[in-house]
């Protein structure tokens, strides 16, 4: 971090400094200056560009900034190391080619030094490193080779952007012939080159005009997925290209994809199929935010549908915020709008877009108090909680509905809500969630108010007394054990619910009570002796096949890597006939013992042999998850999906089935799944089985977000064989696993190129591995943590060096934040299998599971919520890097 001049410094000038740069970023031609300078990195270098030169006018666009931030950096440097306008154009120029490269290659942002000088030259290299443009971060772990980095990523991509002379450097379309073209378009790794590249303002006009014109029209002869593909980004593109001459046809068209168009031929609304819908709804948050909020706002103000009209209202609240236009038309719907759901819709989102808005406050009070429809109210009320938590309007309400209400699904809804607000002083609504537990003659709300009950103990002892007395006044047993059960997440009271539970197991009549207090026992008390002995005993006692199913079910969920437990569900999987209770042991063999050969074996033995289409799918869904056996679970999904009339249910959720499994596959596998499926989008298809029709597009969709375009064409058009794999042996003498030996000293390396290798990923994680073997203090290892960040390249904290795991925490938090890339830390042993191995100390990793992000641990360790790996599982790697996928997705 540079130490320059503050925008605070200089008392009360310093004050209209930052005032003067807010009104600026608000201005309406700012917004996405204003968007990319939340980022801190890129606010702290504007607040110093702009403390030194407060007059000049803010630029456009990111380009510009950057340029901006790179003219300036050399002034602060002057006096450090004086250089010419002629040396910083020729450094500029070398630096842009090797950003280039690098972000051509494998490895992406680490650079190594011999490298970076065949690029350079000796005295490029020098000048970069000596001005920090290029930072030491590493050394190569079997040649030592120094590898080095940029300032910041981002700078990287804007050097990179600086070097590109024409359009064609992204795309060079041979069509008939993609294997002959450049498509750098469809490569994520690039999108942030080429917005950076259309804002530049020394690029011609026409070529900007050029590329967007050749997204627009890209004929890729594969059904439009990647024609999709490229309009999308042309619609991105325009966010940094305002002058664009398409960019009001470009939205236009998004809107229709997004919100459907009214069929004049058959007089109706049309609306398209779900992938291109989403798309579409996601680039309106990120292209011409001006244009899109005008077009919305038209919406609101004039279409003749209902449901575009509220479509347009709630998505007015994602990207409309302090928008002036947008909270006008937000503000009129609330106070005149004769619709109720409208009203609250737009109070809704004009909350979301202006916080603690009086309007939408007052608006969703009036509704509250006037409607008559008691879901509507009920939905006000959830609303207003959101956008001014503790209202007291919100609580009396949910109280009134509690309390007069003759629907039950409202009462209950009304009582999760309470527990939401969670008003550690509000005694009026512990007894009205008390007396709900008393009145009610529905189970779900009773439960649903004990649970919101549970959520107020947390904080107030009345709640917690109110607990203790339920379960020690009440006769109802599911009462008492949903008061146990809430009770037992408060830690001071845990022994007390626990005896509880294990009371009613004992003695409970009712079976359903003893199977959910079993359940309540092994969530509250993890590996609970009592919950699993009953369980394992009722597996080898019931002479029915549905209670010992259920209990293998359950056995799975609260127990892990116990042996006694692993032992009943092997003996039931041999034993039993029934093909359901053979998935659902062989289900919850899995999820306490990960890749156990003889579930694996079961699952591949269902999947080939079973009749019932639902087992297969489940079984191929499962196996999916344990990534060494995904090629037969995508060949059984795929196959499931191409049979016509197949149950709707599948083809609904065979798509998310297939796209897990999509995820970690390898490029020939995903060009099977396209050569198998492509047949199904067909007219007749459409016609006749527009269920198979939506699931095949759906995962075709999936795949060609993933594939090149070149490979996903010979896919489509010249077949590629389906995976049939062979039937394995269902006896568990025939099933062993597979093992890999690792290279521990060039682990690091192997888990950054798998990243690099995969497009999904290295566009935004930096991995980060850190080996236990150098740590002094197992217990306590921040500072050395800290010191092999900064050695990776993460930038120093802006406290002091952390010196415990909660200092760390702290650091670790603002990192991810700060970060325009996911920071990834990995924790390994490069002395695993040896006699020098360490043991992580279980003080270290508990105290790790409570960070968030991006961290997991390559260890065999039971009981945590930290992501770990086994050292000795087959395709670790494979694994990790499955695991990431799932995290960027989720993130």
């Amino acid at each position: 971090r540079m130490k320059q001049p503050c925008l605070n410094k200089g008392g009360l000038g310093g004050v209209k400094r930052a005032e003067k740069l807010l009104a600026k970023l608000k201005e309406s031609n700012r917004a996405n200056i204003y968007n990319l300078v939340r980022n801190p990195l890129r606010l702290a270098l504007l607040c110093q560009t702009f403390y030194l030169s407060p007059d000049e006018e803010l630029p456009e666009t990111q380009a510009m900034l950057y340029e901006r931030f790179i003219r300036y950096f050399y002034e602060w440097k002057q006096e450090q190391h004086s250089t010419t306008r002629v040396q910083r154009q020729q450094l500029n120029q070398v630096l842009g080619e090797l950003a280039k490269a690098g972000i051509e290659s494998e490895s992406r942002f680490r650079l190594r030094e011999s490298w970076a000088i065949q690029l350079m030259g000796e005295s490029g290299f020098e000048l970069g490193c000596q001005l920090g443009w290029l930072n030491l971060v590493d050394r190569d772990a079997k040649t030592d080779e120094a590898v080095y980095a940029f300032f910041h990523p981002t700078f990287q991509e804007y050097f990179a952007a600086r070097e590109i002379k024409d359009w064609d450097f992204f795309l060079n379309h041979v069509p008939g012939n993609p294997q002959l073209g450049i498509y750098r378009i469809f490569e994520r790794r690039w999108k942030e080159v080429m917005l950076l590249w259309v804002g530049r303002d020394d690029v011609l006009i026409e070529q900007k005009e050029g590329f967007i014109k050749a997204l627009v029209e890209f004929d890729e002869g594969c059904k439009d997925f990647y024609g999709c593909r490229a309009y999308f980004l042309a619609a991105v593109l325009i966010a940094e290209f305002k002058d664009c001459s398409l960019a009001d046809a470009i939205l236009a068209e998004i809107i229709e994809w997004g919100f459907g168009y009214f069929n004049v031929e058959k007089q109706e609304l049309q609306t398209f199929i779900d992938p291109i819908v989403d798309g579409a709804i996601e680039v309106l948050k990120e292209t011409d935010r001006e244009r899109v909020i005008a077009a919305l706002v038209e919406l609101i103000c004039n279409s003749q549908y209902e449901d575009m009209r509220r479509q347009a209202i709630y998505r007015l609240g994602e990207i409309g915020e302090n928008h002036p236009a947008a909270i006008t038309v937000l503000a009129e719907l609330v106070c005149t709008s004769q619709n109720e759901l409208n009203r609250w819709l737009a109070a809704d989102s004009l909350g979301r877009i202006d916080k603690n808005n009086s309007e939408a406050i007052a608006a969703l009070v009036e509704l509250i108090h006037n409607s008559q429809d008691e879901s509507t109210r009920l939905q006000a009320v959830e609303i207003l909680r959101k956008i001014d938590k503790n209202n007291p309007e919100a609580i009396v309400a949910l109280v009134e509905l509690i309390r007069n209400s003759q629907d039950e699904v409202t009462r209950s809804n009304a009582a999760y809500s309470l527990g939401e607000i969670v008003d550690k002083e509000n005694r009026e609504t512990i007894a009205v969630l008390v007396e709900l537990i008393s009145t009610s003659k529905d189970q779900i709300t009773r439960r649903q108010a004990v649970e919101s009950l549970g959520k107020i103990a947390k904080y107030n002892p009345e709640a917690t007394a109110a607990l203790v007395e339920l379960i020690a006044s009440y006769q109802d047993e599911d009462t008492r054990r949903e008061a146990a059960y809430s009770l037992g997440k408060i830690d001071t009271y845990k022994p007390k619910a626990i005896a509880v539970l294990v009371k009613l197991i004992r003695t409970s009549t009712s079976n359903n009570t003893w199977w959910l207090a079993i359940k309540n026992l092994g969530e509250i008390d993890n590996n609970n002796p009592i919950a699993i002995a009953t369980l394992v005993e009722s597996i080898r006692s019931s002479q029915f096949e549905e209670p010992r199913r259920q209990a293998a079910q359950m056995l799975g969920e609260i127990d892990k890597n116990n042996p006694v437990s692993i032992a009943t569900l092997v003996e039931l999987i041999h034993t039993c006939n029934d093909e359901s209770q053979q998935f659902w042991t062989a289900y919850s063999l899995l999820k306490i013992d990960k890749n156990n050969p003889i579930a694996i074996a079961y699952l591949v033995n269902l999947i080939h042999t079973s009749q019932d289409v639902f087992i297969r799918w489940q079984s191929a869904e499962s196996l999916g998850k344990i990534y060494k056996k995904y090629p037969e679970a995508l060949a059984t999904l795929v196959q499931l999906i191409r049979t016509p009339c197949q149950d709707e249910l599948i083809l609904i959720n065979a798509p998310y089935s297939l796209e897990k499994i999509l995820r970690i596959s390898k490029s020939r596998e995903i060009g099977g799944v396209v050569s198998a499926l492509k047949d199904s989008l067909s007219d007749e298809t459409y016609k006749n089985d527009s269920d198979r029709f939506k699931c095949c597009y759906k995962v075709l969709w999936h795949c060609a977000q993933n594939l090149p375009y070149p490979t996903f064409y010979q896919a489509w058009h010249h077949p590629l064989t389906t995976p049939h794999p062979e039937v394995l042996e269902t006896t568990a003498a025939c099933v062993t696993p597979t093992t890999i030996t690792l290279n521990w000293q060039t682990f690091p390396q192997d888990i950054a190129r798998a990243i690099n290798n995969d497009a999904n990923l290295s566009h935004h994680l930096q991995p980060i591995s850190i080996d236990i073997n150098k740590f002094l203090d197992p217990d306590n290892p921040a500072a050395k943590i800290y010191s092999e960040m900064l050695l990776q390249g993460c930038p120093k904290s802006q406290d002091s060096k952390p010196k415990t795991l909660a200092e760390l925490q702290t650091y670790w938090d603002e990192l991810r934040i700060e970060s325009d890339i996911f920071p990834l830390l990995i924790f390994y042993d490069s002395q695993t299998g040896t006699e020098n191995a360490t043991v992580f100390s279980n003080t270290f990793l508990k105290a790790l599971s409570k960070f968030d992000g991006f961290i997991c641990a390559v260890c065999d360790a039971a009981d945590i919520s930290l992501p770990t790996f086994s050292p000795s599982q087959p395709n670790l790697i494979d694994n990790m890097v499955g695991w990431m996928r799932e995290k960027v997705m989720e993130s």
